[in-house]
């Protein structure tokens, strides 16, 4: 969920949602006992919204009684950006739960929404947690890609959804708010520390943390993507496999289990296959490493002009980076169109001047 700093602002979105969105809620059970029916061992998983004498004292000065619930909220969420009160500062990487996130005051859209739940809460007010679907950060981990989700703070108010969201975009209706209860927004707080643990270079400890996700919020498809991922990582691939297809089951829409899927079927031989599941998808929000994949699976295929559009595509989705670009180069030399495949390494050149791969190649023309 990458965006520029400057782009980082308290937003306060309203739209036509049924109320019903907002009621997901959390559990009523204690938070250990919930874990615990969830074969997850709650030593190692804090309450993400666990609320602090300090943060109850915070909420209740920042947004006094008196007001109506959304104008309460609304000047919570300016207080947290407010630099002379507390200036909650982005980090992408900052998955932290709610009295980690007041005590340092910052974190990513995780961090923000279990700290603004927990404080509206702590005020009597009914926020819940909701996961925006079209939201969300895909980043290339070696051949695959993983997840990072991105959550929102929402409360029901008569015929619309209140959306409280990190970010100053307006939430986009169309995009959709699933509805996450505590338990599955703690799958989600987990999601994203697995997510950084395999960038991190841990698999085995992101094993443990997402196998601790998926049990938490078993039917959110990205996690299990998460899941294969790390799976991969320790050399389980029949597992990975078998979690990345669940990823599908759960959402046939979720374009990274294909990816995944794909590359891992490509990688043992079965090109055909993975080709046909990246055609199969609905590949509209695909990143551009899926379109690199697709077209390194036509180029290996023989279907040459299908590759350079896909690598084409690829570039329109990364224009900073060099791969599809020099992908179209192999493409169009293969096709024996050694004007268009020399154009395509000196845009590679002028993304990235002095780069020996891409001289090399110019050299030897």
């Amino acid at each position: 969920m990458s965006r520029r700093r400057n782009l980082l602002a308290a937003a306060f979105a309203f739209f036509l949602a049924s109320p019903a969105l907002a009621a997901a809620g959390g559990t009523e059970k204690p938070w250990a006992e919930a874990l615990a029916e969830r074969r997850v061992d709650p030593a190692s998983v804090p309450d993400p919204l666990r609320v602090t004498e300090e943060m109850r004292r915070f909420a209740e000065e920042a947004a006094p009684a008196g007001r109506p619930a959304p104008e309460r909220l609304a000047a919570l969420q300016r207080a947290l950006y407010d630099p002379s009160r507390f200036r909650f500062a982005y980090d992408e990487r900052g998955t932290l739960p709610a009295p980690e996130a007041f005590e340092r005051r910052g974190g990513n859209c995780v961090a923000f929404t279990n700290l603004f739940l927990a404080l509206g809460r702590s005020l009597g007010l009914p926020l819940s947690a909701g996961l925006a679907a079209g939201r969300r950060g895909a980043e290339k981990e070696g051949d695959l890609v993983v997840v990072r989700s991105h959550v929102v703070a929402t409360m029901p108010w008569g015929p619309r959804l209140l959306v409280f969201d990190f970010f100053s975009a307006e939430a986009d209706a169309a995009a959709g708010i699933r509805p996450l209860s505590d338990l599955e927004l703690a799958a989600v707080f987990l999601g994203n520390l697995g997510v950084d643990e395999i960038r991190a270079g841990r698999p085995e400890k992101a094993l443990s943390v997402l196998s601790d996700a998926v049990r938490l919020g078993p039917e959110i498809a990205a996690l299990h993507v998460g899941l294969g991922v790390a799976l991969w990582h320790v050399g389980r691939v029949a597992d990975a496999e078998t979690a990345f297809r669940t990823a599908r089951a759960r959402d046939p829409g979720e374009v990274s289990a294909a990816h995944d899927l794909a590359s891992l079927l490509a990688a043992r031989g079965e090109r055909q296959e993975a080709l046909r599941l990246l055609r199969a998808a609905d590949l509209g929000r695909a990143p551009g490493p899926t379109w690199l994949l697709r077209g390194n699976l036509e180029l290996a295929l023989g279907k040459l002009p299908d590759a350079v559009r896909s690598f084409r595509k690829a570039h329109a989705l990364s224009p900073r980076s060099v791969e599809p670009l020099l992908a179209v180069a192999r493409a169009e030399e293969a096709r024996g169109r050694h004007p268009e495949a020399t154009a395509a390494l000196r845009e590679a050149l002028a993304l990235r001047p002095g780069d020996p791969d891409v001289l090399r190649l110019l050299d030897g023309r």
